[in-house]
């Protein structure tokens, strides 16, 4: 049975992203599945996987905006900057309410972040946790991110805070979570970790390994993979029925516009064939003509 669609998986901790898409490709009994993010091995939460043709959407779907709620513990700092590394400091920690909300707004907007030494970004073509297990310190450089919003959920002096994170991709809670701790000034470590949506994949409609596994001996499958559209919905999309038209799209060629929807100024369309989802176009404007190019065609 060939299958092409998105699944909402709820990553359980203790298992690693790679983990968690080696079993779905068991499962499926197909080998064209992929994350769209990885998510630390302690972590639990959303993880969006792509299966057969909606693995050209990975890209889309990895800009996302992302939303986690992290636990913070003040007065200990680690070398991963969570609670699976080795303690390097320990101050006794002296928190108050008032502080940390100040503290938390300043990192609202966008600001550099250093990613850890146990991350899966590469230095010179190897891991930086490959490293790491080997003792080798290399310079991290800084990168921007965006953080969107900071809520505090929940504070139980003297030591522990629960946040809620809206961010961009490529953010790393923990090294927010150390960073929060030494602008307090006591150090700090993110002791626990859910990623609550990604893009419009909400943490509520995710479904557990278990759950996949019963759908597919239930023959169920398809009630839990979402369309290959289903993460493009802020695109503007465009409709057509011209057997000519869209044979130029299958053989990737530009065609003119059709009137549609762009309020969003979006640069990217949703290109359906008589109401059928068939590819991605990538809106041209030149002069006063406006054109599409397929950039991904899925039928």
């Amino acid at each position: 049975m060939e299958i092409n669609g998105i699944l909402n998986i709820l990553k359980p901790p203790g298992m690693t992203s790679h983990d968690v898409v080696e079993v779905v490709r068991d499962l499926l009994k197909i080998k064209q599945v992929g994350h769209t993010g990885t998510l630390d091995p302690g972590a639990s939460g959303v993880l969006v996987l792509c299966v057969g043709k909606a693995t050209k959407l990975t890209r889309y779907i990895v800009e996302g905006k992302k939303v986690y709620r992290a636990e913070i513990t003040f007065g200990v700092s680690t070398d991963t900057y969570d609670n699976y590394g080795k303690i390097v400091k320990t101050k006794k920690a002296d928190v108050s309410k008032i502080e940390l909300i100040k503290i938390l707004k300043k990192y609202i907007g966008e600001v550099y972040q250093i990613p850890p030494m146990t991350s899966a970004l590469k230095h010179k073509g190897k891991r930086l946790y490959e490293l790491a297990r080997k003792g080798i310190k290399v310079d991290v450089k800084k990168r921007k991110i965006r953080i969107y919003g900071i809520d505090l959920i929940e504070f139980s002096p003297p030591d522990r805070a629960l946040i809620e994170v809206e961010c961009s991709k490529g953010t790393y809670i923990r090294s927010l979570c150390n960073d929060i701790g030494e602008a307090v000034g006591c150090g700090a470590h993110m002791s626990f970790l859910v990623r609550k949506r990604v893009g419009p994949f909400l943490l509520k409609d995710s479904i557990t390994l278990t759950e996949l596994e019963t759908a597919v001996k239930s023959n169920i499958l398809h009630l839990f993979v979402l369309p290959l559209d289903y993460p493009l919905k802020d695109y503007p999309a465009v409709n057509i029925t011209d057997e000519k038209i869209i044979k130029r799209i299958k053989n990737g060629n530009p065609i003119k516009t059709f009137n549609y929807d762009n309020e969003k100024n979006s640069s990217l369309v949703r290109i359906y064939f008589d109401d059928c989802f068939a590819a991605i176009g990538s809106i041209k404007t030149y002069g006063k003509e406006t054109t599409i190019k397929p950039v991904n065609v899925f039928v």
